[in-house]
Parts: structure tokens; sequence; C-alpha cells
């Protein structure tokens, strides 16, 4: 299409053309969303997440020895996991259970500081014993290395009673030679370690001790010796005869 303005023609560019497919375009959409909006809308569950599904673990292939004690094949979790100690480090070969036993037997029998390693006879330190056996036989141990290390103090005395572990400080300056415990209230002379003799002097009391003590034996030799009467329970003896015997006692005879 060509319009004279003036002399010189002047080109318009076919603009309407154009006009005329957008607006036809912006109509189309709008039918469109009318007619959305009248559709029912059903509702959308909502989608849970799925948790990633980890491959499965390869099981681990335990590896087996034999224990040099008590002779038994068995997987390597039976066995310590280490053993080191401040002079020696190699690797168990004695499991577990025969391990514990032998720590057992070592503390019973010897010094709490004199438990040694199974395989090379090392001596084995505190952390080691705590790991390697229960806790009834560690608390005998540990009460053992308390006790040594009390004992270093020289003025530490433990209670002489056969109930009570308890024990204090007795200053060796003081005057007072009795041992009152704290715990139990049980009375010890300190000079010569033995129970409080009240009214008697130490050397007394050793020889009232001694005296009980032959007499206790003395006991012991006539009951093996003698029959005691069968009526008035008076040790006799029988030197010969026949076996009738008859025991003129001043209380009532008795014949046997």
């Amino acid at each position: 299409m060509v319009i004279l303005v003036s002399s010189t023609p002047l080109v318009v560019l076919p603009v309407l053309s154009l006009w005329c497919v957008s607006h036809a375009i912006e109509a189309t959409m709008n039918a469109l969303k009318r007619r959305a909006s009248t559709l029912p809308v059903e509702p959308v569950e909502p989608v849970e997440p799925v948790e990633p599904v980890e491959p499965p673990k390869k099981k681990r292939v335990l590896s087996r020895r034999t224990c040099t004690v008590c002779d038994t094949n068995k997987g390597s979790n039976q066995f310590p996991s280490s053993t080191k100690v401040s002079s020696h480090d190699h690797g168990a070969n004695v499991c577990r259970a025969c391990y514990m036993i032998h720590i057992q037997v070592e503390i019973d029998s010897k010094m709490w500081d004199q438990v040694a390693c199974p395989e090379c006879a090392v001596l084995l330190g505190y952390e080691e014993v705590k790991n390697m056996t229960n806790a009834e036989d560690f608390s005998k141990y540990d009460e053992a290395a308390i006790r040594a290390a009390l004992s270093a103090d020289a003025e530490f005395r433990y209670c002489m009673s056969a109930t009570c572990k308890s024990g204090h400080c007795h200053p060796a300056g003081i005057d007072e030679t009795t041992f009152c415990c704290r715990e139990c209230g049980h009375n010890h002379c300190v000079s010569c370690e033995a129970n409080w003799h009240e009214d008697l002097t130490c050397a007394q009391y050793q020889d009232t001790l001694q005296r009980a003590q032959e007499e206790v034996q003395s006991q012991q030799e006539v009951a093996q010796i003698s029959k005691p009467c069968p009526k008035c329970r008076v040790p006799i003896q029988k030197n010969n005869g026949c076996d009738h015997m008859t025991f003129a006692a001043p209380a009532a005879p008795a014949t046997i």
C-alpha cells in the first residue's frame, strides 16, 4: 500500500498483519484460561521422598589362628586386639579366655606388680590388666595396688580386725600406743602389733599368748593319744591288757 503525502512516495511496512496475528494469539490464550478455570481440579497427593538404597555391605571374613595355650582354632575377634606394654610389642597368640584365666592365677598367686604376659613373661601394666580381666579379679588387683602404695607410708596402719579393710595414719611421734579404727572401732597396740591388751604390758600379753598356744597344742596331743570316758568324758589312755577297763574317778567309777 502506498500513501502519497507529498511528491515523494512513502512505503508503510506491513505492521497491520502482525498486529492481527498477535491479537488472535492473545484471544486464544484467554479462551484457554477461561476454559481451564471451569475444569474440576483433582487433589494431587504429595510424593514421599525415596531414601537412597545403600548397596549391601560385604561381609568381613575373619582370619583364624590357633591359641598356643588351649590349642583351639578361633576367629581373630577372640584374641586381644593388641598386646603392648612398655618393653614388648607382639601379636597376641593366646586367646582372650586363656589370657583372662592366666591373669586371674597371677593375681591370686603373686604380688600385684608381678603379673606377667603369658607369652613373653614381661610384667603387664595397670591399664592392660584392667582391659584383660573381669571386674572381680581387677578389684583384687586394684585393692592390692592401693594397699601397697599406702603401706609405703611409715605412718599408715591398717585395722587388724579380720572383718575390716580400713586404716588411717597413726603418727609415730605421739605417745598414744592404741590404734582405734575410725571405720569399725577395733583397737590394737601399735607397739607389738597385737589386739589391745588393757592392764597388760606388751611382754605380759605376749607371754599370755604363748601359754595359750602351748595349752592348745597340749590338748591336741591328748586328744590324739586318749579317748574320753563314756560317762564323765575325762580323757583316758589304755596301755595294755584286755579291752575291759575300769576307770575309778573320785566322782563315780565307769566300766569300759
